[in-house]
């Protein structure tokens, strides 16, 4: 517990002005002496900002500057077809043919359409899986921990690649969806953007223009009108896709030999030289089963099912390096990896129309399955060298499912918020997804808690009661997940007043506000007889409301930022802990004891999260000179 008492200054804490200090009220008060630093992270909401920008309000004040995205930066994504590469080729019509190229160079093979590939996306169920020259980007990134990726996909609402135009040659701009993924590895914070208004089909229409640069959601800030303008048309939020459903293994994005990725993609040496290229995804491993791994975005976690569970393989063939999960990564990834089709629905439906777009010599070994195997992990065709036995891969179906009798070690892929001021938590064998498992802690809170008191006298409204003015300071620094601009938290500070004690013995804590007291205040509460409710409801989402109560001497300041950090800005990066201050009039013959509450905007499920380390204040404010 942190107990400290004011000191006196004399005359230093007044508004700028001459003389003594007007203010209507309290509100007026607090408004006046503090500025507009009384507001919640993401909270900027008009309908012209829309739910979009709303969305990268949020993932900024998590993961610091989004990045703009341009396809044109990407590296393209070939298909091939029976161990050849695909190069789509102009036609004299304006449409283009398929050029099929062995890896020494050679052309095989050419023709109109494409229906099947070797390497099919197990990700592109709204489209066809065999697309060619999508393109895989890496934007650059300031802060330390953060990465981040894009896919631009050209993509086709058919069971073939036809060639009436030619929207599938590497030159053409046109893509059909755009994704962006960012995450942290240092707090295991990730979130999904996507742009997906599949317009190509019928229309021969696509959606987006790979020789622009897209802004990011939220623009480049709350001020980027032109930018948020933009994102609002760009980015979905209202109409969900699922992607914390696939990404569900801890680690942000999925590794499959559909990237063509060296090693991994190839069994003959001489094909991976020609075609394989380096991993293009920033590594992320390794990441355990007790690793911290959250979505950000309130209204995407509100509608997501977050209860995927990690589990130990009972074989000891397959999670020795990456973890696997009774979600998506088990019943798809996993059952591809090992040249396996699940046979439970809805899953074999998948694998159903799959294999409809894959050729007979990616199903085989060497082409692109089994992908794993046991000992030697990520290398297509590996699988001759050894694959998981039929007994073994029983085992670990059992897992997926939830039918094994063996011990899983099952734990939550998801993790929780961690409060201010908090440790690590982490899930046993068996925990219910719903356990708040943190998996990481945040022990930053606020140091120097300190208070002073002038001696200049203040007037607030026209009660007679004489006021001096007061000032509660602390310094404060958000390092967690080494983000120099993350903006998640905010401060409670919480205030009882009561008649000056007979003695000056320090107050006990039972006679400070309690936890429960410092909560955000909200209209639909009702206020004591005597007392009232201060309202921002310039803000749709996320009101910040203070309360005064004059019968019980209680009154609660919400959502204090930083010093100079107003309504709507950027904070400034730092490392360094930041100023907080905050200015309010005090009435003579009083005794205040306050409480400060650190609190973080998880933008998830946990919604807020208090600190619970009590931050203890107090002051008497004597004024002998003045009428008490």
């Amino acid at each position: 517990m942190q107990l400290v008492s004011a000191a006196t200054s004399e005359g230093t804490l007044d508004d700028g002005g001459h003389g003594v200090a007007r203010f209507r009220d309290m509100q007026h008060a607090v408004d006046r002496l503090n500025g507009d630093i009384f507001w919640a992270p993401a909270s900027g909401f008009t309908a012209e900002n829309s739910w979009p920008n709303i969305f990268g309000d949020e993932a900024r004040s998590v993961f610091g500057p989004i990045p703009s995205v341009s396809c044109a930066d990407g590296m393209p994504l070939h298909a091939e077809v029976h161990g050849n590469r695909i190069e789509p080729e102009r036609t004299p019509g304006g449409g283009v043919r398929y050029v099929h190229q062995g890896f020494d160079g050679r052309e095989v093979d050419v023709t109109d359409e494409l229906a099947r590939c070797d390497k099919p996306s197990l990700a592109n169920t709204d489209g066809h899986p065999c697309a060619v020259n999508s393109r895989l980007i890496r934007p650059r990134n300031p802060a330390n921990d953060v990465e981040w990726v894009a896919l631009c996909r050209k993509s086709e609402l058919g069971s073939r690649l036809t060639g009436i135009d030619d929207y599938w040659h590497a030159s053409n701009p046109g893509f059909a969806l755009l994704g962006l993924i960012g995450f942290n590895r240092a707090s295991g914070e990730v979130v999904f953007f996507d742009g997906s208004d599949f317009a190509r089909g019928a229309s021969r229409r696509t959606t987006f223009d790979g020789s622009r640069r897209y802004a990011p959601p939220g623009g480049k800030g709350y001020d980027d009108e032109a930018g948020r303008a933009v994102a609002a048309s760009t980015w979905l939020y209202g109409r969900r896709v699922s992607c914390e459903t696939c990404h569900d293994n801890k680690e942000p994005w999925i590794v499959t030999p559909h990237l063509k990725i060296s090693r991994f993609g190839y069994d003959e040496a001489a094909r991976d030289a020609a075609f394989g290229v380096d991993n293009p995804l920033p590594l992320v491993q390794p990441r355990s089963a007790d690793s911290p791994y959250r979505v950000i975005g309130t209204r995407f976690t509100k509608l997501a099912v977050l209860s995927s569970r990690t589990f130990e393989d009972p074989s000891g063939n397959c999670t020795a390096c990456h973890t696997l999960t009774t979600d998506w990564t088990g019943n798809v990834l996993a059952y591809d990896a090992v040249g396996r089709t699940n046979p439970a629905q809805p899953y074999r439906a998948f694998f159903d129309r799959l294999a409809r777009f894959r050729t007979g010599f990616g199903a085989e070994e060497g082409g692109s399955r089994p992908w794993m195997a046991p000992g030697v992990g990520p290398g297509v065709g590996q699988g001759r060298h050894g694959k998981v036995d039929d007994a073994d891969w029983a085992r670990i179906a059992d897992c997926i499912n939830g039918t094994s009798q063996e011990r899983c070690g099952y734990r939550p892929s998801y993790t929780a918020c961690p409060a201010p001021e908090s440790e690590a938590t982490f899930c046993d064998t068996g925990t219910s997804p719903r356990v708040p498992c943190t998996g990481i802690g945040d022990p930053n809170g606020p140091r120097g808690l300190s208070v002073s008191v002038s001696h200049r006298a203040v007037e607030v409204d026209a009660t007679g009661h004489s006021y001096r003015l007061a000032e509660i300071r602390w310094n404060y620094v958000n390092a967690f997940g080494d983000v120099p601009t993350r903006d998640d938290v905010r401060f409670n500070l919480a205030f009882r007043a009561s008649d000056l004690p007979e003695t000056s013995l320090e107050p006990i804590p039972a006679e400070f506000p309690d936890i429960e007291e410092t909560y955000d205040p909200w209209p639909e509460q009702t206020p004591r007889p005597g007392g009232g409710h201060y309202c921002d409801f310039g803000s749709f989402r996320a009101k910040t409301c203070h309360r005064f109560e004059a019968d019980s001497g209680l009154l609660i300041l919400n959502n204090i930022s930083y010093r100079g950090h107003v309504r709507n800005t950027a904070p400034t990066p730092t490392t360094k802990p930041r100023r907080y201050a905050v200015r309010l009039p005090v009435r003579c013959g009083k005794r205040y004891l306050a409480r400060l509450v650190p609190k973080r905007f998880c933008f998830d499920r946990s919604g807020v999260v208090p600190g619970s380390i009590d931050h203890l204040a107090y002051f008497d404010v004597r004024c002998d000179d003045a009428r008490q």
